[in-house]
């Protein structure tokens, strides 16, 4: 999920600070040039502090209008075009505000207030890959500004940098014991690194006692004891063998949800075993690092059970401060995580009682309500949401597929499917969505284009099935025949794919 605390800084205070003091810390040199300039224009003075009331008042496109003007007749004046970056940001134009700071980035190189607004327009663009280097930037000029740590941290997570984002988050942590958002994001990153190494272990060794003992404790741990049963039941007979396999059978059989803490007497012969017992999960980290943990069955095992537990350690010290939006976040992942999609429902509606303003945490609600097919009343967020932010691409995404759900002619759900498409190319799950729409409202020409893009992602042979539809429907057998036989091998790969596995914390 995404880890961003634009919300909870109070970014639209601190675009307010900006203007009330003029910038004068932030851009040397630049208030000393407007008079004489406004002396020259008569009036360009009075426009400014127009245009600046007008930002104050949440008047966002009178402001953006006024700015682009100043912009216009003050053209050597770096603030007045980041005054329309910031206006263009609150009013949810994050494309066209990134545009304009990208203009600025020689004139404030040294600015780290201005790095940090470019990266967070980057991570509500859904680019948290552009968003790394400006909000490295912020974090080397002030490394004190915690909201440019916790953004980077967010973006290193949602751009799939998992170490770089665990160590991050726990060095915020260590530096802001009482920051939740440092203890979440932490519990996030360690939770996502047991399950990579899970992954790595399903593909190295999917028929090991290891990879099913894994996937025996993520059943146990979800309380399916009976799956849980059966999969050390297949462990027992797998190679290579787990040496303590019948101790963790034999606490199943006791009721015990979990693995056993210890798994044997500490024998040398098996350092990561030993480690693990006593609950030296970062010795266990260094043992099985390097390329160790990359082809071996154990290593990745243990490594995998050391994250999931130093996630579990996070948790803990989250659920000890005082009530906060966060506590409520993180579970609701794990509800969702777990299939519970209704219990995740309400854990979201609570951090949205709590943090009634934060937009993300509505958004995260109108998505799980969504995935819980109560459409209705995730559109109307999601609605709202789109009003106030035209350029989150997901927001648009998920609207319409909510106009799908509630059962709206396809036609209705074009606009933002295709809108959404316009800020995210990139975006594959977008043109798959946007490519059936398209062919189920008559045009399989355009339904071609956005598909063929689409097909990499296909898993399950969905796509090209859709593809050899829309090639019949333009006259091209040959094209439609190709589609169909590439579905089937895509089908036929997904009976033989291993389940994934995900690690349970004790």
């Amino acid at each position: 999920m995404p880890i961003q605390s634009t919300d909870g800084f109070r970014l639209r205070e601190w675009l307010r600070a900006l203007l009330v003091f003029g910038l004068a810390a932030l851009l040397p040199g630049a208030c000393e040039a407007q008079p004489s300039r406004a002396d020259a224009t008569g009036d360009l003075g009075a426009l400014a502090e127009t245009a600046r009331k007008a930002l104050l008042a949440d008047r966002f496109n009178e402001a953006i209008g006024l700015y682009r003007k100043l912009a216009l007749a003050l053209p050597a004046e770096p603030r007045m075009r980041l005054n329309l970056a910031m206006a263009l940001h609150s009013a949810g134009r994050y494309r066209e505000s990134v545009g304009e700071l990208e203009r600025l980035r020689d004139s404030q190189s040294a600015n780290p207030r201005f790095w940090f607004l470019l990266g967070v327009g980057y991570l509500k663009l859904d680019q948290p890959v552009k968003a790394v280097a400006p909000l490295e930037q912020a974090v080397r000029l002030d490394p004190a500004y915690t909201p440019s740590r916790v953004e980077l941290a967010g973006a290193l997570l949602e751009s799939g940098s998992l170490e770089r984002a665990e160590a991050a988050f726990l060095a915020l942590s260590k530096d802001n014991p009482g920051l939740p958002k440092a203890w979440q994001g932490l519990a996030i990153a360690r939770l996502e690194l047991s399950r990579e190494v899970s992954n790595q272990l399903d593909h190295l060794a999917p028929d090991s006692s290891f990879r099913y003992a894994l996937s025996a404790l993520a059943e146990a741990g979800q309380g399916n004891l009976e799956q849980a049963r059966a999969l050390y039941r297949k462990a027992a007979l797998a190679t290579p063998r787990a040496p303590w396999i019948e101790l963790e059978m034999d606490a199943l059989a006791g009721g015990n949800r979990h693995a056993p803490e210890s798994g044997g007497d500490g024998d040398a012969a098996h350092p990561l075993q030993a480690a693990f017992a006593l609950g030296q999960f970062e010795r266990v980290l260094e043992l099985s690092a390097g390329g160790r943990g990359k082809r071996d069955p154990e290593a990745l095992y243990w490594r995998s059970r050391a994250y999931a537990e130093l996630a579990r350690i996070a948790v803990q010290r989250l659920s000890s401060l005082p009530p906060s939006p966060e506590q409520h976040e993180l579970l609701a992942l794990a509800l969702q995580r777990a299939g519970r999609r209704s219990d995740a429902v309400a854990e979201w509606r609570e951090a949205s009682r709590v943090s009634p303003s934060d937009r993300r945490i509505r958004s995260e609600l109108a998505r799980s309500l969504r995935l819980n097919r109560q459409y209705d009343e995730a559109a109307d967020l999601l609605q709202e949401l789109v009003r106030l932010e035209p350029d989150r691409a997901e927001w648009q995404f998920e609207l319409g597929d909510c106009l799908l759900g509630q059962g709206h002619p396809p036609e209705q759900a074009l606009a933002h499917l295709s809108r959404a498409v316009e800020l995210r190319p990139d975006a594959l799950a977008y043109r798959a969505l946007l490519g059936q729409v398209l062919l189920q409202s008559g045009n399989p020409r355009a339904a071609v284009v956005q598909l063929e893009q689409a097909s990499p992602l296909d898993r399950d042979g969905s796509i090209h099935f859709q593809l050899a539809n829309a090639y019949r429907s333009l006259g091209k057998p040959e094209l439609a025949r190709r589609a169909l036989a590439r579905q089937e091998e895509l089908q036929q790969s997904v009976a033989g794919r291993p389940a994934e596995s995900a690690p349970a914390a004790r």
